[in-house]
């Protein structure tokens, strides 16, 4: 018989002496040596249907394939990521996954005075030798909400709210542009930054704006801070493009949710660790390697538009579009449509 995999839930404790709880367990118990995987979050933790609920997803189907028992620890504060990896090593798993590059700094260092640890983290990359970074090519999922939205728009006005300028920031501005523009000229674009990923109010408040200038569908990859904006979408009457999976549970105002699909990119490198084949190289995921998911379960999406954005999606997965992701590439791809 199968043998069923122990799942748990860590909580960072400041204490020297760390307790794990078992999921659903009534009492403590202390960690015991052993083939595990442990996952490490920022401070929200899982519960939410964002991204470190994707991760914990790939994490729980490896640990039922694998017979590995997989655990979340999770920064109890904002800046507290050394203290939750520091936790992590200390029991000795066999990978430490981190989620989000806000990990990254505090990496960097870990990982260099633990070569024997292995390490991923979901959001970085070129952070150690023994650091596998996973990245996605957010710019191709851009693309395609600005296919649908161009698409879509009864206006000709759309709107992208962006978060803290970034070149992550930049692969999803250039790409919603560079999709927009190649599904219908004339779309004008509203195009507003709010400094913070955190501020829903803050969102919300531009996003009332943009709509105001007209824009019926806005485009906004700011984590946290998109819940004003779905908020505006409901009372104003908007569509959104959403970007994570939470947003399906208030999904009428959701035209198309494009989803990272990170619960595929932890699975793959427990996989790769289990077999023996860690290596720290850096992993890309994109459409063509099935770490980007286009959806319109709501409907709300027309069904020629949503073929359409298919249609590009297929060609970006065979090389015959590649999307722009700064300044420079969107250059060449306007030039390249002239």
């Amino acid at each position: 018989m199968r043998k069923f995999t122990k799942v748990g839930l860590i909580a960072l404790s400041l204490s020297l002496v760390f307790t794990m709880v078992s999921c659903g367990a009534k009492k403590q118990e202390r960690v015991v040596q052993q083939d595990r995987i442990i996952l490490v979050t920022d401070e929200r933790g899982l519960g939410n249907g964002g991204i470190n609920d994707s991760a914990w997803e790939g994490c729980e189907k490896a640990a039922e394939e694998f017979d590995i028992s997989t655990y979340c620890i999770s920064a109890t504060a904002s800046g507290e990521y050394a203290q939750a990896l520091k936790q992590a090593v200390s029991m000795e798993p066999v990978l430490i996954v981190a989620v989000g590059d806000k990990f990254e700094t505090a990496l960097i260092d870990i990982a260099a005075a633990n070569k024997s640890q292995q390490f991923a983290i979901v959001g970085s990359d070129k952070v150690g030798d023994n650091v596998v970074g996973i990245t996605f090519n957010d710019q191709e999922a851009a693309f395609l909400a600005g296919i649908a939205s161009a698409l879509t728009s009864k206006t000709s006005v759309v709107g992208f709210i962006g978060g803290v300028r970034s070149s992550e920031q930049d692969c999803y501005e250039y790409g919603f542009a560079a999709g927009i523009l190649t599904a219908k000229t004339g779309t004008y674009v509203a195009n507003n930054y709010i400094g913070t990923f955190t501020d829903a109010t803050e969102a919300k408040r531009v996003a009332v704006a943009q709509n105001a200038l007209g824009a019926d569908i806005i485009y906004a990859p700011i984590q946290d801070a998109y819940a004003g904006v779905l908020e505006a979408a409901n009372e104003k009457g908007f569509y959104t493009i959403a970007t994570q999976k939470s947003a399906k549970e208030k999904s009428d105002p959701v035209l198309l949710l494009i989803d990272r699909k990170v619960d595929v990119a932890v699975y793959d490198i427990i996989k790769t660790t289990e077999n023996g084949k860690f290596d720290g190289k850096d992993i890309v995921y994109g459409l063509k390697e099935g770490g980007i998911e286009i959806t319109s379960e709501n409907g709300k999406l027309p069904t020629d538009v949503l073929k359409e954005t298919q249609k590009y999606a297929d060609l970006i997965k065979s090389g015959n579009i590649t999307v722009p992701y700064d300044w420079q590439t969107n250059n060449a791809y306007q030039a390249s449509l002239k």
